[in-house]
């Protein structure tokens, strides 16, 4: 397998941004990434996505990733784990609210639900230092255009 290149991503070259706030982070395997990040230029960005997150119904995770990644210039990886934390925050914000109005089917969805995430997460954690950055770049156009096609679907047939 291919471990990540320190700084942007190892299959693209993506422009610095400007202003940025360096950033370093050490996995316990020894891999290094390093990347910038624009505060200003976050901030901004973060309350778009809450628009377009709520306008649309969905959880934002995946605009956020392309946009880390095109943006700041995150590494793939650490995009993707950025984008998990984030909406893993929001989305327990919502599931509690939720919860207190009584609108949460605790079996079997929210039962079934999490059972899925906790599986989905140890195996996607340990896939991902073998999966090749370009490999999950893919994946990302193939779900980004997924759901483009969904929301046209719903604005037309509802």
């Amino acid at each position: 397998y291919r471990r990540e290149q320190p700084g942007p991503s190892s299959d693209f070259d993506m422009p610095s941004p400007r202003n940025n706030a360096k950033r370093s982070i050490a996995t316990s395997s020894g891999e290094t990434f390093q990347y910038g990040f624009n505060g200003p230029l976050a901030i901004i960005f973060n309350v778009v996505l809450g628009f377009i997150s709520a306008f649309f119904g969905t959880g934002g995770g995946f605009l956020r990733m392309p946009v880390l990644v095109a943006a700041f210039s995150f590494p793939v990886r650490v995009a993707a784990a950025t984008s998990i934390f984030a909406l893993s925050i929001s989305a327990s914000a919502g599931t509690l609210i939720h919860s207190f109005v009584g609108q949460v089917d605790w079996y079997p969805v929210f039962v079934w639900t999490g059972l899925g995430l906790l599986l989905g997460g140890q195996i996607g954690a340990r896939l991902a230092p073998i999966i090749r950055v370009a490999w999950i770049v893919r994946m990302l156009v193939l779900l980004l255009l997924a759901m483009g096609m969904r929301v046209i679907f719903q604005g037309f047939w509802g």
